[in-house]
């Protein structure tokens, strides 16, 4: 029902060029479902499955997205201020289910949206991923799915290319690509314990185990890799 709304309005501006306009309904539509995302409160079952849902959605709708609406006036907005303030939010979320959507979106965002989101992607990136990996309390959970979305994103060279040079090389931002290289270096060594190892919600410590240090290792590799090679 939702994708039957993305109706097109033509205008025709010349004998050879139109422009086309999203319908209203698609618009509002759109809106709407961030705005469960940002405002629906966990209180149920029905509200966490709602905000689940939604999100599932916002992301099939950035995977499917085409040219017009990766470039329209209508939608980057809304992407840029509710959108990114909703992940920020669910970023951060100590339902598993919440955190692993909101970064299958922003791995979408960043692949598909990165050029019109320098500002948002750092936020991103500092809030959910160097805030989980650096804070010694993240649930070993969250920091695992963390480092799985590394993995993800750091098979796309351009990617990282592009991570180091548009906040690493620049005066104005913060060194994203140096925290993550360090921080995943230090959990493939097994230092400082306490703060890699992480906690689960009984306040358990939980070591990560050779296979896992071995990943963070791989991605830490990776990553430099491709900067450097």
């Amino acid at each position: 029902m939702f994708f039957e709304l993305y109706v097109n309005y033509r205008i025709k501006i010349s004998e050879t060029n139109t422009i086309l306009i999203p319908s209203k309904s698609f618009v509002e539509q759109f809106d709407l479902i961030i705005s469960i995302v940002v405002f629906c409160f966990c209180r149920t079952n029905i509200d966490l499955r709602s905000r689940i849902f939604s999100l599932r959605l916002i992301m099939q709708i950035l995977q499917t997205s085409g040219p017009v609406f990766r470039t329209s006036e209508y939608f980057l907005p809304l992407i840029k201020t509710n959108l990114c303030v909703s992940l920020s939010r669910n970023g951060v979320s100590f339902i598993p289910e919440l955190f692993e959507m909101a970064l299958f979106n922003f791995v979408e965002l960043l692949d598909k949206f990165k050029s019109h989101l320098k500002v948002q992607i750092e936020v991103l990136f500092r809030e959910i991923f160097l805030t989980i990996l650096e804070t010694p309390t993240s649930s070993f959970r969250h920091k695992w799915l963390v480092v799985q979305t590394l993995a993800k994103i750091s098979a796309d060279a351009q990617i990282i290319v592009d991570l180091f040079i548009n906040y690493d090389c620049s005066m104005r931002s913060a060194n994203i690509f140096e925290r993550l290289v360090i921080v995943l270096s230090r959990a493939a060594q097994g230092r400082q314990a306490v703060e890699l190892g992480s906690f689960d919600q009984t306040k358990t410590k939980i070591h990560p185990n050779r296979k896992q240090k071995k990943n963070y290792f791989q991605v830490a590799i990776q990553l430099k890799n491709i900067i450097f090679e």
